[in-house]
């Protein structure tokens, strides 16, 4: 499916969703957004181990603390799908932002590229935004 009809469909947040589940709608969080669009483009889930294992903020947290933070935790991820680090993400790359919640308190998310802006999960919605960079990744045969 195109970057269009990916974000296009019905995501909800749900700490550690269920990804694609053959219903209308899809389950997320803030993190695993960007890998069930790489699912969807591989075929590889890249954070099913995570998936279902956690419930609320703290444990979420926990989890990326224990490996590392967030970029190492992607990184290590993403490797399953021979992903490229790179400067200059493109249209469906993946990355790591710190999250435009218009406070002073910096909180890194997972997100797409989506031309000069990133596409990431809210707890209301997908919202399409400019947003700092902190890591990306190339994703062989995205588009």
């Amino acid at each position: 499916m195109t970057l269009h009809e990916f974000l296009a469909l019905d995501h909800r947040f749900k700490w550690s969703g269920y990804g694609f589940t053959g219903r209308a709608e899809i389950y997320n969080d803030c993190v695993l957004f960007p890998g069930t669009w790489v699912h969807d483009q591989t075929g590889v889930d890249v954070v099913s181990e995570y998936r279902g294992t956690y419930h609320n903020k703290e444990q979420a947290d926990a989890i990326i603390s224990a490996a590392g933070g967030l970029v190492n935790l992607a990184g290590r991820q993403l490797a399953l799908v021979s992903a490229k680090r790179v400067q200059e993400p493109r249209t469906g790359d993946v990355g790591v932002i710190i999250a435009p919640t218009g406070t002073a308190e910096q909180t890194l998310i997972g997100a797409i590229r989506f031309g000069p802006v990133w596409a990431f999960l809210t707890p209301g919605r997908v919202v399409a935004k400019q947003a700092e960079c902190v890591a990306a990744w190339s994703i062989p045969g995205c588009a």
